[in-house]
């Protein structure tokens, strides 16, 4: 995550004094007729596409990720500048391989909130939605995504933050990515909404004697892949959310400790290590869903 923010502001950096388009492309980017009519098996025929301004992209790709960046530019969009990408998928895509990101750093939300606020208003309210930003009340960890469908196309905000490029002051705060994605609707992953496991669990001393441990509240975020407490804070690490099971480890200041939930059978099983000492666990979970307050 701190690699992309960082790829991303250089880039910014680098073309902050370059030549920027009419606000033609931020029109095409707002305009719902178009991405309702727009055929993505016959994209390169589109008016995104053939709009002015592309160059060849030449830089490094990310080996990790699904597409390849081939085309780029700068662009002029709600008072600010922002890149401007068009991909391809590596493989699998078949007849709707492209896509189109448009994304752009700061170091508060407010752009992320613009964002938001104009697709709101060009769309209508979102299909769906996901909000922690009320709930940590900080920029340092921002997870929050919204979702459009109109047509074939599947139109995506997302937003994330993650550490200073240069800490120059305890005052410096984290740098947000208010990334916009635009593809066929098979090619941009839907947002799920939170979840929340309530989880019985047991922890067996070294001679095989069960201690029960109180109640414990995990909320599961499919979309971003993390893991909150009943605080609503990310705490976990080495999250995995498969279709068929949910990793997870966290530490604490008395040792470490690794989980698997089986999402077919409920069944949980996981080791808490306390120095040289390792307690095995095992408990069920039972999901609840929506993850809202009863009363």
């Amino acid at each position: 995550m701190t690699k992309m923010i960082l790829a991303i502001a250089l880039t910014l950096v680098g073309i902050a004094h370059a030549q920027s388009q009419t606000d033609s492309f931020a029109q095409m980017l707002g305009d719902k007729k178009l991405w309702d009519t727009l055929d993505w098996s016959r994209f390169e025929t589109s008016k995104i596409w053939s709009a002015s301004g592309w160059v060849d992209y030449t830089g490094e790709q990310a080996l990790d990720d699904v597409t390849i960046i081939k085309y780029h530019q700068n662009i002029p969009l709600l008072d600010t500048l922002y890149l401007a990408d068009i991909r391809r998928r590596r493989e699998g895509a078949g007849k709707t391989p492209w896509s189109l990101s448009v994304f752009t750093v700061s170091s508060s939300t407010d752009k992320c909130d613009k964002a938001m606020s104009w697709l709101t208003a060009r769309f209508g309210s979102p299909a769906a939605s996901i909000d922690h930003r009320d709930k940590w009340n900080s920029a340092t960890n921002v997870r929050r995504a919204a979702q459009w469908e109109t047509g074939q196309t599947r139109i995506v905000v997302k937003c994330m933050s993650g550490a200073t490029i240069e800490k120059k002051t305890d005052n410096d705060r984290p740098l947000v990515v208010t990334a916009l994605s635009f593809a066929h609707k098979s090619e941009l992953l839907a947002i799920k909404p939170v979840f929340m496991l309530s989880c019985s669990l047991k922890f067996f001393l070294p001679d095989g004697v069960g201690v029960d441990l109180p109640q414990t509240t995990y909320y599961v975020d499919e979309y971003f892949h993390e893991l909150y407490n009943q605080s609503k804070f990310p705490f976990a690490s080495e999250v995995h959310i498969q279709p068929e099971t949910i990793s997870f480890a966290a530490k604490s200041k008395d040792g470490f400790s690794k989980y698997s939930i089986d999402r077919v059978t409920g069944s949980m099983s996981g080791t808490v290590t306390t120095g040289k000492t390792s307690f095995r666990m095992s408990g069920t979970c039972e999901k609840i869903e929506p993850a809202d307050k009863k009363f």
